[in-house]
């Protein structure tokens, strides 16, 4: 019971790295190119594999376009479980990152294409609340707050149910649950 699952969002970032950020309309060569697996919940898998710590991302992973199936090769590739996913008929979503050596800022373009976010009812259908395989529960949150909420409650309930509090709220065995909220200072959700 020492899994621990990142609940989120998966891309592949398209990163370009300039010598500064380009100005409009003009023309610049880049200093270096790559692609890399991007989310938060996927980068969090990647620390953690790096760790020895098993762990495994759930999100919708789109089965679609050659993006695709390099995100789940390098899940593979980084012994990041995808297990449960939810593999739909979709484009995985991409984001071209503009990386400026010169201030070291960072400008994101994210287009997520037709690829949903993970729902309460999926979540719920895959784990029927139980949680008993996992020590942690990590949760990236952006548009889905309702659902997020939702499936933090289900967690919350499994503690209540299996591990009743005694006379200390930190009872070893509950499962941790974590949040992470990149932009908390945006009014309306749907800009994440």
């Amino acid at each position: 019971r020492d899994k621990v699952l990142c609940v989120g969002k998966a891309c592949v970032d398209f990163v370009n790295i300039a010598q500064k950020y380009p100005e409009e309309d003009s023309d610049q060569r880049g200093l270096e190119y790559y692609w890399q697996r991007g989310g938060n919940a996927t980068n969090n898998c990647t620390v953690l594999s790096i760790l020895s710590v098993p762990c495994e991302f759930l999100g919708v992973l789109g089965n679609h376009g050659v993006e695709a199936s390099w995100i789940k090769s390098d899940f593979d590739k980084c012994g990041i479980e995808t297990t449960n996913c939810l593999f739909k008929s979709v484009q995985c979503p991409i984001a071209t990152i503009v990386i400026s050596q010169t201030t070291g800022s960072r400008t994101i373009l994210f287009y997520p294409r037709d690829c949903p976010e993970l729902t309460f009812d999926e979540f719920h259908e895959i784990f029927h609340e139980d949680f008993s395989h996992y020590s942690w529960i990590h949760f990236e949150l952006c548009n889905a707050m309702k659902d997020t909420s939702s499936m933090i409650d289900d967690i919350v309930a499994y503690n209540e149910r299996v591990h009743p509090p005694q006379i200390s709220n930190n009872h070893p065995s509950r499962i941790i649950l974590s949040l992470e909220v990149e932009k908390p200072e945006l009014q309306n959700p749907e800009q994440c």
